[in-house]
């Protein structure tokens, strides 16, 4: 029924015919306006909450962008070289498991939006998508906005964790509208796999050897193309000590490191070597041996003093060693328990030379507990305590 037959039929009506020629014709008018505009209502507010999936511009949805399936009608449709950056930079390719951050970059006027995903040359997802508050992801393969941005230029940033080794090149897909149906931006990137290796790492011989512990370390020369994540020194009894037994930890990334081995048996020989983990796997340093002395125990007061002293029974020598530049004693003192004063030296040039051996035995010291303090002048710098036996 066209809008004349009603508008006619209606004027024929005997009760109230005026009234219902009005309320039909307003009726039929907005209908037909509703219909007339409908198409560019629906390109305005096309997706403003983000793009539908599968309009990357990938292979997995045949290229298709954000001009597909009518969400928007741009004017132009422009391939660019700076929709997606990367950090650190992809140009030579990417690390296996190594995390980047990536952003997207749209410029132009009034609203704009994107999407961004990466695939393989079959359309399979490659590695993970990490997305922040203000985007969200789609079937695991796209990330898109959650509301259109009207910045000049927009930009998102969101973290992209690569693939393991062996996945291959990647594809990085890339679509951005502007002014909804004005400007359609596309790039599509081929990001190689590096060919990442354990790291390398060298091992440091042990030094300030006590009954109990020991200090190495060791220096990660090289990372292997990927970053390392763990580090530190393995040991043990057993020679070629792995990560799977004792081992410190020590930071990451490459560089020199110290570890402090506690908690070691008296009189018993140890094996160590360095540790450097990646993505690839653990790397280690060439092993070293040591062995702990016997008969003697150093416990500190207080693990924050500036010195250490360990016995050596052996030669009968008590050890200190300070590595705090602040600490530079004048006097060290040996008192018993109770404060009384057994033996005092002075101490000569303690920052070039920072460390001292004094012959318990040539004392005629007997066997038991004692302090040992060092002063700067009258000032106490620090204390330990040791059990002298053998």
């Amino acid at each position: 029924m066209t809008f004349s037959t009603i508008f006619e039929t209606n004027l024929e009506t005997p009760t109230n015919p005026m009234k219902k020629v009005l309320l039909l014709s307003a009726f039929a008018l907005s209908y037909l306006f509703m219909a007339i505009l409908q198409p560019s209502y629906h390109a305005l507010h096309s997706n403003p909450t983000g793009a539908p999936a599968g309009r990357s511009g990938g292979p997995a949805e045949g290229g298709a962008t954000c001009a597909a399936g009518g969400c928007h009608s741009p004017s132009s449709n422009t391939v660019v070289s700076t929709l997606i950056s990367t950090n650190p930079s992809l140009a030579s390719g990417y690390t296996p498991g190594a995390t980047y951050s990536i952003t997207i970059t749209v410029n132009g006027s009034g609203s704009k939006g994107f999407q961004f995903s990466p695939q393989s040359s079959t359309g399979a997802t490659m590695g993970t998508l990490v997305a922040p508050a203000n985007l969200q992801i789609q079937q695991s393969k796209y990330i898109t906005h959650r509301n259109a941005s009207s910045g000049n230029p927009s930009t998102w940033t969101f973290q992209w964790i690569a693939p393991p080794a062996g996945s291959g090149t990647v594809g990085f897909y890339a679509a951005g509208v502007s002014g909804r149906n004005v400007n359609l931006y596309r790039q599509a990137l081929s990001i190689p796999e590096l060919a990442a290796t354990v790291a390398t790492v060298t091992t440091q011989a042990a030094s300030m050897i006590t009954p109990n512990s020991a200090t190495s370390g060791g220096n990660v020369v090289s990372d292997g193309g990927s970053a390392v994540t763990a580090r530190g020194v393995a040991y043990g009894t057993s020679p070629n000590p792995t990560i799977s037994g004792s081992i410190t930890s020590n930071g990451t990334g490459t560089g020199s490191f110290v570890s402090n081995l506690n908690g070691l048996l008296s009189g018993t020989l140890y094996h160590g070597r360095a540790y450097a983990t990646n993505v690839i796997g653990t790397a280690y340093g060439a092993g070293i041996t040591f062995t702990t002395p016997t008969g003697s125990s150093v416990n500190a007061l207080d693990p924050s003093q500036p010195f250490r002293c360990w016995p050596v029974p052996s030669s009968g020598n008590l050890e200190l060693q300070w590595g705090d530049p602040q600490a530079t004693p004048s006097t060290i003192q040996i008192l018993s328990l109770s404060g009384q004063l057994v033996h005092q030296i002075s101490v000569v040039d303690s920052r070039s030379n920072p460390s001292v051996s004094i012959n318990l035995s040539s004392l005629g010291l007997g066997f038991g507990a004692y302090q040992i303090r060092l002063l700067d002048d009258e000032k106490l710098i620090g204390q330990q305590r040791i059990v002298y036996s053998r």
